[in-house]
């Protein structure tokens, strides 16, 4: 039922619903980046060494990789045709000049997406319904990408 209730939402309701449910994450975790990290390197198999290998050239890597993946969430249902273009020329540089699977990418999405979730109130079945759905399109417009 909660499913059905958010497939008849407009995309401005959905778009002020994710709106509402990163406006309270930020209120009760604060910076996401530590805790998405975290949940990335147990989620992802050789996760922390692309990270290590990596950030010795670039400062913040973590950090603006968290801050994109937040965007992405932010930003699909307002235009998720710039999402898929900032996917397809991002996945792609990951996996061929960086050597990062597509898997890593995935990983770090639903890594920041479960943090995030994680601020939802428990009966609040419409907003998990939603961030549920939301996660589903964008991974697939990530396997669409590769």
């Amino acid at each position: 039922m909660q499913g059905l209730r958010v497939q008849n939402m407009e995309p401005w309701q959905k778009l002020a619903m994710v709106e509402d449910i990163l406006f309270r994450a930020a209120e009760h975790i604060g910076d996401i980046t530590g805790p998405v990290m975290e949940n990335f390197y147990n989620r992802s198999e050789g996760g922390r060494a692309l990270f290590e290998l990596h950030s010795r050239h670039m400062n913040q890597l973590d950090g603006l990789m968290v801050e994109q993946s937040v965007y992405c969430l932010m930003q699909w249902f307002r235009s998720p045709g710039e999402i898929e273009i900032l996917l397809h020329d991002t996945v792609p540089h990951h996996k061929e000049i960086l050597n990062i699977p597509t898997s890593a990418y995935k990983d770090l999405l639903l890594a920041t997406a479960d943090i995030i979730a994680g601020s939802i109130p428990a009966r609040n079945n419409v907003e998990k319904a939603l961030w549920t759905e939301l996660c589903e399109q964008l991974l697939n417009a990530v396997e669409e990408s590769d």
